[in-house]
């Protein structure tokens, strides 16, 4: 099942919904209301708003599913990764995918040692959960509503809060 978030229109009036299709949801259908998607869609980009609401679309989708494979807008998928995120979620409830395989130089050049700690350790458009997951997605989920700025580095946390699966294939998560 492909399923995508909408946050900028309404399905069921502005985007054409074809059966073959992907499922739409909006952020009502996972539990978000209308006073809070404005407040989140007036105060921060779109970026922001999808980290807001990265767990709670997780969570809603676990309940009719027993894995999940979130992919950001902007990842670029050029071959299958089911076998690899499959065998991964087979070990643990999240499997994660790290922005960098190895040490960054400090050596001048873009991304520097100091930007990749400040986005975080893992790429949170490549993430895997299975319905082990929930709590921890429910943390996460509070933690945003509380820290909109801090929502995505959440996931640095995951080894000491829930059992996880880094993938670690140099043909996923480049960033």
């Amino acid at each position: 099942r492909f399923v995508i978030l909408v946050v900028d229109g309404d399905p069921a009036g502005d985007i054409a919904r074809d059966t073959a299709g992907p499922d739409l949801v909006t952020p009502a259908d996972i539990g978000v209301d209308d006073t809070e998607f404005a407040r989140l869609a007036t105060a921060f980009s779109a970026r922001q708003v999808a980290a807001v609401l990265r767990p709670r679309l997780l969570a809603a989708l676990l309940a009719d599913s027993g894995r999940v494979l979130y992919l950001d807008p902007w990842v670029m998928v050029l071959e299958s990764v089911a076998e690899i995120v499959s065998a991964a979620l087979d070990r643990a409830a999240v499997a994660l995918v790290p922005r960098v395989l190895r040490a960054l130089p400090d050596d001048g050049l873009r991304p520097t040692p100091r930007e990749l700690r400040a986005a975080g350790v893992y790429e949170p458009g490549f993430l895997a959960v299975t319905d082990g997951a929930l709590p921890f997605l429910r943390e996460w989920a509070e933690h945003a509503r509380r820290d909109l700025d801090s929502a995505d580095g959440f996931l640095d946390g995951v080894p000491a809060l829930v059992d996880h699966q880094v993938i670690r294939d140099e043909g996923i998560g480049l960033s």
